[in-house]
């Protein structure tokens, strides 16, 4: 019987006391069941069970007072769905000061801390003593990741507040009055402790316990503020590239990256540590549009209104990008339009030429924003070409830039207006070749190379007549190493046989290339291949092969007797003459086009080596051998009348 069904049953039937006693009971297995799926990540389960315990209690299914330490809000404070908790705990929080701080719980889980410091004077007057210095620890704390240093140091001046504070804030606090001999005291003691429960955690998940080793770099990281200040300039410049390396290194989690910065704050001004605070608000951003990314942008902007029309007027692109991101990232069609047009306009008054040579790659970075904007908006694909170029040569090792402009000469290049001027068209396709081929040199992300390739193929085998194709695919091929085109041999192989002769050496040369370095990765396909019937694949397998042989003889022999077996067993005589039948049949007029066709086979009649082969000749001898009698007399229409299947024979 299921939980739902037994507390269901537990309201029913028996004495009052049996009931309350069986519905506590299942309370707390649903209770260490909740605790369960949410250690195994079950968020959505454990959510669940937690709402269904909530509606029971509505429809006044269980008494409360069975078990009325159950409350919805601090449940799923618990099990992490804070949004929902924190918009349960606002509607009791105005009279309710255990609601408030559920509410501030889950404000600072969610980065609106902002809101923590927003409590109104009267609300925080009205709460009880006790609670208004849990209250003021976590103001402090909001204080902290925000930078407010004067709401920080006004709320620390009361000792039991800063006592009530966890080990990073405390020793935040002590360091900002000097104290740094407690401050150490209190690291140390905070990361023997941490070590503990990381070593116990990471005994089950290294998953699990990587936010203990989060601790413990924050701590560590209060260790070296401390070094900071008393150091000499040439050991404040190596702990700065340190705290920057190691932002990037850390798990891009909001939660993670805001406290990095705080810390920072204790030693660093806005204008050192420019950089990490705007990636940490841009990545706080991208999951929600306020709380301390927007704090961040605001205060990185100089200005109190996100929406205003100075911020425009900021000359740092790399502010500039992060602040159209955030505006065109919003959702409305009003903001993206905002963004896009403010950002082409600042854009179009900064010449390329006056642009610094240390901020080049930003500046190209914002002009592949508008690029990129241009075609998710639809637009002219001609201003978007023009932006991504522009993006292009400011940033020249950008893989994004040249990915989207591959993708958009690609587009150009398909359209019905350039079916008329060929001459347009081929040097839209060399551009877009050329553009996929140094993104796929730039790239570090292997699904996103593989999927350029793959493009830069389709083109390729699409006009590869073309010389001036084929020269740019010579040329891109020396550019890119031999590992970007091992997840793409199957599409190669499968090509051998392309009508282009240019295009056919091209890929000759290109397996060829990839053979010499990974033998192993095309033996069996071009083993195969020379097997094939079509005389273009098969020549293209035999001249592969044959740089292979130069190094690995004994590897291709070995290699081309064991695909002949697989050949041999996978595809019965009676297959092969069937194929070559109708093969012969197609080209009817040529005699020696069919005695090329049907030699091979005739050949294998007299050396069967299986017992399905000895079947075959014993059934077929004398009929093909009359149909090969007649061929080699000039008389192919009596050949391919014998070799056609008879009703008995079919």
């Amino acid at each position: 019987m299921c939980i739902r069904d037994r507390l269901y049953l537990a309201s029913g039937a028996g004495t009052p006391e049996a009931q309350a006693e069986q519905t506590a009971s299942l309370y707390r297995t649903v209770e260490a069941l909740i605790a369960t799926y949410q250690y195994v990540g079950f968020a959505m389960e454990a959510k669940g069970i937690v709402n269904f315990l909530a509606l029971l209690q509505q429809r006044n299914v269980v008494v409360e007072d069975t078990y009325s330490t159950f409350d919805e809000g601090s449940t799923l404070e618990k099990i992490n769905w804070w949004e929902d908790a924190s918009e349960l705990y606002a509607e009791r929080m105005a009279e309710d000061d255990e609601s408030l701080l559920g509410a501030v719980r889950c404000w600072k889980s969610l980065g609106e801390v902002s809101n923590i410091l927003a409590t109104s004077p009267e609300r925080l007057g009205a709460m009880n003593t006790e609670l208004l210095k849990d209250m003021d620890a976590h103001r402090a704390d909001a204080a902290f990741l925000m930078g407010e240093w004067d709401a920080f140091d006004e709320i620390c001046e009361c000792e039991e507040v800063v006592n009530r504070l966890g080990p990073i804030t405390k020793a935040a606090a002590l360091i900002r009055v000097n104290k740094l001999q407690s401050a150490m005291h209190i690291v140390t003691s905070a990361k023997r402790e941490l070590f503990d429960e990381f070593s116990d955690a990471y005994g089950d998940s290294y998953v699990r316990s990587y936010p203990h080793l989060v601790q413990i770099q924050h701590l560590t990281h209060l260790q070296e503020v401390v070094e900071y200040r008393r150091s000499l300039p040439d050991r404040r410049e190596e702990l700065r590239r340190l705290w920057s390396k190691r932002l990037k290194q850390m798990l891009p989690r909001p939660e993670y990256w805001r406290d990095v910065v705080a810390i920072n704050s204790l030693v660093l001004s806005q204008e050192e540590d420019f950089h990490s605070r705007l990636d940490v608000a841009s990545l706080a951003l991208k999951t929600r549009p306020t709380g301390i990314g927007a704090h961040i942008l605001l205060k990185l902007l100089g200005t109190s209104d996100l929406s205003a029309k100075d911020n425009w007027r900021t000359s740092n692109p790399f502010l500039l990008s992060a602040y159209s991101h955030y505006l065109y990232n919003q959702g409305t069609p009003e903001l993206a339009e905002k963004a896009f047009s403010g950002l082409a306009q600042v854009l179009g008054t900064v010449h390329i030429k006056e642009m610094e040579a240390e901020n080049r790659c930003a500046w190209g970075d914002c002009w592949l924003l508008l690029g990129e904007w241009s075609l998710q908006r639809n637009a002219n694909r001609v201003d978007a070409l023009r932006f991504l170029e522009k993006a292009a040569e400011l940033n020249p090792n950008s893989s994004d830039a040249a990915h989207f402009l591959g993708r958009v000469h690609q587009s150009i290049s398909a359209s019905p207006e350039y079916k008329q001027d060929e001459a347009q068209r081929v040097s839209h396709i060399t551009a877009a070749i050329t553009s996929l081929f140094a993104a796929v040199r730039l790239s570090e992300n292997k699904n996103s190379a593989t999927l350029n390739i793959l493009r830069v193929l389709s083109l390729w085998f699409a006009n590869g007549h073309h010389g001036e194709v084929s020269d740019v695919m010579r040329h891109g091929i020396q550019l890119c190493s031999n590992t970007v085109w091992l997840r793409v041999i199957p599409q190669l192989v499968a090509r051998m046989g392309i009508g282009s002769r240019t295009a056919r050496q091209v890929l000759t040369d290109l397996l060829t290339r990839i053979g010499e370095a990974f033998p192993q990765a095309l033996i069996y396909p071009l083993t195969v291949g020379e097997r094939s019937g079509v005389k273009s694949k098969r020549e293209v397998a035999e001249k592969a092969l044959q740089g292979i042989r130069a190094s690995q003889e004994d590897l291709v022999k070995e290699a081309s007797q064991i695909s002949g077996e697989l050949v041999r067993m996978a595809i019965l005589w009676g297959e092969l003459w069937v194929e070559g039948i109708s093969r012969a049949a197609k080209v009817a007029n040529s005699h020696q086009e069919i005695i090329r066709i049907l030699q091979g086979l005739f050949s294998q009649l007299s050396t069967p080596s299986s017992p399905n082969e000895a079947t075959f000749v014993e059934q077929y001898r004398q009929h093909l051998s009359a149909a090969w009698n007649y061929l080699n007399r000039g008389d192919t229409n009596a050949c391919l009348l014998y070799t056609s299947p008879s009703p008995r024979d079919s």
